[in-house]
């Protein structure tokens, strides 16, 4: 039997993996840590681990399966017994970092292919959200993603597989042989339990006042919905039935097939209200970044026990919502003014740095976050071309794991803005205020 998993097609920058047609650091938990475990030590991305909670689960079955010889098969074309073992080490590696991008870029060369897993480089390997197979919940595509995925990986640390390599056969061809030889029985029932427990949620406090008066219960035009890519929007009930297609929405893709609307919220009597009851229901409230998508960056919340794209700022459906007319500052206005500061996550430790190059009055200066903190002084920072560039460093600050560990040391600087060296992500002081608070409060029953 051939699995959906086994038809992916990998090519491009290390690897890629994708399907044909349109696409409608975790905390440790049970014996994570400690030598001999059978769970991962790798670092998963806050925005992956609620993309795919099983995550740690299906590498801690994966890394005991790679070091189950018993369980595969024997012959020639079987993926060498000390290649597996070798990958089931990298697993151990905290190093290996597991990214999330929901809509990673098709390459062209493989033409209507979708993207389900990329390898960036030696330590990250990141997933969209088709890397689970068409559910997007399916264990077995999922390890059998990640394991493709892991070749490469391997293959960049111990074989000499260039950054820059495209689709080669003698890289590609062993990553779907490690595909169609995993035990796939391995994935079907219990899973090696490596997830954490979540944290006990914290008191919501007092009641937020309300700023509007309330309509009439159960009245009204304004309603929320999702749609079929995951996100929440807002808007008049006639915005909701209006029939629009798939490629209308953000993400979407160039499909005509109609888009699905699913109501999750209201009727509400006003705009302003429908604002207050739903940001008052939102938890972890975060600005996502993805980098080979467009929009890179737009806000993420869970509201009602779904976890969301959001899109709150209300625009006229007929113009289409495509993500060049996303507004992510607006969005985040929206956010602010409803006492909700979307937490940005970083995926590993981030450095504040103030580096220096050269002297007076040629000299070169700048703030950064960098992932490496400095040594004695300096750091080494790439160039673009593949080599580096020596610098000086007399101010650091970190580690930080999130913006509002962040902010406080950018007004320190009196930096305003701060981008992350090689990536053309900003962090702005604007999208907080004090006190941080990345979740919604409970209305008051009466307004202000």
């Amino acid at each position: 039997m051939i699995s959906w998993a086994s038809l992916l097609v990998a090519g491009s920058q290390i690897g890629w993996s994708c399907f044909d047609g349109v696409a409608t650091p975790t905390a440790p938990g049970p014996g994570m840590v400690g030598p001999g475990s059978p769970c991962p030590r790798v670092t998963i991305g806050p925005e992956t681990m609620q993309a795919y909670p099983m995550l740690p689960d299906v590498l801690g079955t994966l890394k005991v399966t790679l070091d189950d010889d018993t369980r595969w098969p024997q012959g020639a074309n079987t993926i060498r017994q000390d290649i597996r073992h070798q990958m089931a080490r990298i697993l151990e590696d905290p190093r290996l970092v597991f990214e999330y991008s929901p809509p990673l870029v098709p390459v062209a060369h493989l033409g209507t292919k979708v993207v389900a897993a990329q390898t960036i480089d030696g330590n990250r390997i990141r997933l969209s959200r088709f890397a689970g197979g068409p559910s997007g919940r399916d264990p077995t595509v999922l390890a059998q993603t990640v394991a493709h995925e892991l070749l490469h990986v391997f293959q960049v640390r111990h074989q000499g597989k260039a950054l820059n390599s495209f689709f080669e056969p003698a890289w590609e061809l062993p990553a779907y042989a490690l595909e169609a030889q995993l035990p796939a029985g391995a994935f079907a029932g219990a899973l090696v339990s490596c997830t954490a427990a979540p944290p006990p949620q914290a008191a919501s406090g007092p009641c937020r006042p309300r700023r509007t008066r309330p309509g009439p219960a159960g009245q009204g035009e304004w309603v929320a919905w999702m749609t079929g890519a995951g996100w929440l929007r807002v808007g008049r009930e006639q915005d909701f039935q209006r029939p629009q297609r798939v490629s209308d929405d953000i993400w979407g893709g160039t499909s005509t097939a109609p888009l699905v609307k699913t109501r999750i919220g209201g009727p509400w009597w006003s705009r302003e209200q429908a604002l207050e009851e739903i940001t008052a229901e939102l938890q972890a409230v975060t600005i996502a970044f993805f980098p080979t998508a467009t929009p890179k960056e737009v806000t993420q919340g869970t509201y009602r026990g779904q976890r969301l794209f959001l899109r709150l700022v209300y625009g006229e459906p007929m113009q289409g919502y495509v993500g060049r007319d996303y507004a992510m500052g607006e969005e985040v206005k929206s956010l602010l003014a409803n006492g909700i500061s979307p937490r940005v996550v970083f995926g590993a430790p981030r450095y504040m740095i103030h580096a220096r190059r050269g002297t007076p009055p040629s000299e070169t200066q700048f703030w950064s976050l960098v992932g490496t903190p400095p040594k004695n002084g300096a750091i080494e920072l790439p160039d673009g071309t593949g080599g580096t560039f020596g610098y000086r460093v007399d101010v650091v600050e970190g580690p930080f794991i999130d913006g509002f560990q962040l902010y406080p040391a950018m007004a320190r600087a009196n930096q305003r803005t701060i981008g992350e060296y090689g990536s053309s992500r900003t962090i702005s002081l604007d999208w907080a205020v004090e006190p941080y608070v990345d979740h919604g409060t409970p209305l008051c029953s009466s307004t202000r």
